[in-house]
C-alpha cells in the first residue's frame, strides 16, 4: 500500500470514529428488522416479528393484502367480545435513559371497537397506555405514544404492543418507533437460511437422544451430568402443556435424575395444596388413581403421560429409603389453601378458627370494597405471624409451617385475583414458593421444577430470573421445543396443528441436524453464532395458538440448555 492510500485510509478511518461518536454507534448496530409495515407473513399469514396473544370469545389477526395504508398489506385484527394484543419486543438497553416514541395507522369497519398503542415493562407490570379510541369514521387515523425511561431501566426488554378491544374489525399499519427521535427498526429483512458452518457446528456440538422409552437404558442421557454439573435446582420448560412427546422425554430424564443424580423432589406448575395430597400418594400410598386425577385441577395435567411420571415416582418410592417428595408451586388456587387451613384450625385452634371465618365471610363476598381487599391481605398476614408464634402440643413444628405456607398461598392466589396495590407478579410468587420448597426440604436437596418455557425462563420478571438472582450458577433452565406435529389444549378440539418452522426461528435451525431429539448447551457457546442473535422460538402454553406460535426472543438469555424433537403428538386425556 502506498503511503498516500495509507493516509486516505487513515483519514476514513478516522471519519468513522467521529461519525459513530456522533451518532452513537451502539444504537446503529443495535438497529433490527421489525417488520413495521407489515410487509412480510408467514404461515396463515402471520406477521413476522410480532407476537400475538388475546382473551375473549373469538380473535384473530392475519395479513391483509387488499387493505393498507403504506404498501402491500396492513394487519386485519377480527374480535367477538374480545381483546387482543398485538407486541414486538424493544432491548431494554435501548430504553434507559431514552423517550420512546410510536405511532401506527388504524381504521376500523365498526366505531364500537377502541385501539390502544402501549408500552409495557414486563418486571413491574407497569403500562404506559395511549388513551382509548374509538374511530368516529372508517379513514385511517394516528394513534401515538411517547414516553420517556428512567436511566436505570428495570427489565431486559419493553413490549410495544398494538391493542383493540370489543366486536368487529380492525387494521394496523405503518408502525413507526423513535428512539430520542430516532428512527428504530426500520432496518432489511434478517431472516435467512443457516450456513453449511453453521449446521456443521450445530452437529457438533448437540447430544443426540436415541431412544424415549423409559427403559431403553442412560447412556444417551449420561453427558447431560457433565452439563448440570454443580446444580440443585433444574427448571424443565415446555412451550405447551399438550406435547405427549415432551413428557415422555422429561420421564426418561426424570428416571435418570432421580437414579444416578440423586434428585429428590419434583415441582410441578400446579397449585400447592394439591400437590401435596398427591404427595402423600407417592410418599406413603395414601389415596387411590382416582384421588389423584382429582387433585390434577388443571387439565392440562389430567392425561396419562402426567399420570405415568406420579406413577413412576409413587413406584421408586416403594423400594428406596430416600424418596422423591412430589410438590406445586403454583398459587391460583387459593380456596384450596382456605380449606386446608380452616380443616386444621378445626381440629386445632378455637381463635385461628375465628380468624379464619372471619376472613372467609369477607372474601367469598360478591361484592368486595377496597376495604375488604385491604382486610383480607392483612388477616392472611396477620394468620401467618400468629401461627409462626403458636405452639401446639400435638401438631408438629413441620406441620404448622405447612399451614403458615398456605396462608401465604391464600394471599397470592387473592393478590392476583383482587389486584391491591402490594400485589406481585405470579412469576415472582412461584419462584418464591420454590425457595419456600427448597429451604424446607434436607439440606443439600436436589430438585426438578416443571413448568411452562416463559416462567423457567431467566428473562428479566420471569420466575427463573428470581430463583437464578438467589442461587445463581445452581439455578439452570432447560427450555423444550419442537418442530412438527400437534399438541393439546384448553379448546374444542382433541388437538392443534403445530405451525411449520421457517427461516428466521431457532427451530428451522434445528431441524437442519443430523438428529431429531437432543440436548444442546447453549452457555458460552461462541460457535453457534445463529445462536447469539434474537429469532423466533416456539410459545404455546395451555391455549390453542391459531395465531402466532413464535415469539421473536435471545434464546441464550432465557434458558442455559435446549431440549429439541422433531415431531411432537398430542398429550391423552385421563
Amino acid at each position: 500500500m502506498t503511503s498516500k492510500n495509507k493516509k486516505a485510509s487513515l483519514i476514513k478511518f478516522v471519519l468513522v470514529i467521529i461519525v459513530c461518536f456522533l451518532t452513537d454507534c451502539k444504537e446503529s448496530k443495535a438497529q433490527t428488522f421489525a417488520n413495521t409495515d407489515f410487509e412480510y407473513g408467514v404461515y396463515k399469514s402471520q406477521p413476522r416479528k410480532w407476537s400475538i396473544e388475546g382473551e375473549g370469545e373469538n380473535y384473530s389477526a392475519m395479513l391483509d393484502s387488499t387493505i393498507s395504508y403504506k404498501g402491500k398489506k396492513s394487519l386485519h385484527v377480527s374480535l367477538k367480545n374480545a381483546q387482543i394484543f398485538i407486541f414486538i419486543a424493544i432491548p431494554g438497553h435501548l430504553v434507559a435513559g431514552k423517550t420512546i416514541g410510536a405511532n401506527v395507522f388504524y381504521k376500523s369497519a365498526d366505531s364500537s371497537l377502541n385501539a390502544r398503542l402501549l408500552f409495557y415493562n414486563p418486571v413491574d407490570k407497569r403500562s404506559a397506555p395511549s388513551a382509548k379510541t374509538n374511530p368516529s369514521n372508517k379513514d385511517w387515523q394516528l394513534l401515538s405514544n411517547k414516553v420517556h425511561f428512567p436511566d436505570v431501566y428495570p427489565s431486559d426488554r419493553l413490549l410495544l404492543a398494538l391493542a383493540a378491544e370489543g366486536n368487529g374489525e380492525f387494521w394496523f399499519d405503518h408502525v413507526q418507533i423513535t428512539i430520542d427521535g430516532k428512527e428504530y427498526g426500520n432496518a432489511a429483512p434478517d431472516f435467512r437460511e443457516p450456513s453449511a458452518d453453521e449446521i456443521k457446528a450445530l452437529n457438533n456440538q448437540l447430544v443426540p437422544i436415541r431412544n424415549l422409552d423409559l427403559h431403553s437404558g442412560t447412556a444417551d442421557i449420561e453427558p447431560f451430568s457433565r452439563m448440570i454439573k454443580g446444580n440443585t435446582i433444574l427448571a424443565l420448560g415446555e412451550n405447551s402443556h399438550g406435547s405427549s412427546t415432551i413428557y415422555k422425554l422429561k420421564l426418561k430424564l426424570i428416571k435418570y435424575l432421580v437414579e444416578h443424580q440423586n434428585y429428590a423432589v419434583f415441582a410441578l406448575e400446579m397449585p400447592t395444596v394439591e400437590a401435596d395430597i398427591i404427595n402423600y400418594y407417592v410418599q406413603y400410598g395414601k389415596g387411590s388413581k382416582s384421588d389423584i386425577i382429582k387433585n390434577l385441577t388443571y387439565p392440562s395435567w389430567q392425561t396419562h403421560e402426567m399420570l405415568d411420571i406420579i406413577e413412576w415416582i409413587r413406584t421408586y418410592n416403594t423400594s428406596h429409603v430416600r424418596k422423591v417428595a412430589f410438590r406445586g408451586f403454583d398459587m391460583q388456587n387459593g380456596d384450596s389453601a382456605l380449606k386446608a387451613m380452616k380443616v386444621f384450625a378445626q381440629v386445632n385452634d378455637p381463635l385461628l378458627l375465628n380468624k379464619i371465618l372471619e376472613l372467609e365471610q369477607r372474601y367469598t363476598s360478591q361484592h368486595k370494597t377496597p376495604d375488604d381487599l385491604s382486610f383480607i391481605h392483612h388477616k392472611a398476614e396477620d394468620m401467618s405471624i400468629y401461627l409462626g408464634l403458636r405452639r401446639y402440643d400435638q401438631v408438629t413444628t413441620q406441620e404448622i409451617e405447612t399451614i403458615r405456607h398456605y396462608a401465604g398461598i391464600f394471599l397470592q392466589s387473592a393478590a392476583l385475583i383482587q389486584n391491591p396495590p402490594q400485589s406481585k407478579s405470579r412469576d415472582i410468587y412461584m419462584a418464591g414458593n420454590i425457595d419456600w420448597i427448597i429451604k424446607h426440604s434436607d439440606p443439600g436437596t436436589k430438585i426438578i421444577v416443571s413448568g411452562d418455557n416463559t416462567h423457567i425462563s431467566k428473562a428479566s420478571g420471569k420466575m427463573g430470573s428470581v430463583l437464578s438472582e438467589i442461587y445463581h450458577k445452581k439455578y439452570l433452565a432447560v427450555g423444550f421445543t419442537y418442530n412438527t406435529g400437534s399438541y393439546s389444549a384448553y379448546g374444542a378440539a382433541k388437538y392443534y396443528e403445530v405451525y411449520p418452522s421457517y427461516p428466521g426461528t431457532y427451530e428451522y435451525f434445528f431441524s437442519k441436524s443430523r438428529s431429531k431429539t437432543f440436548i444442546l448447551d447453549i452457555r458460552n457457546n461462541h460457535d453457534l453464532s445463529f445462536l447469539n442473535h434474537p429469532a423466533g422460538f416456539r410459545s404455546i402454553g395451555s391455549k390453542p395458538q391459531e395465531t402466532t406460535q413464535f415469539s421473536e426472543i435471545n434464546l441464550t438469555s432465557h434458558f442455559d440448555i435446549i431440549m429439541y424433537t422433531e415431531h411432537s403428538d398430542p398429550t391423552t386425556g385421563l
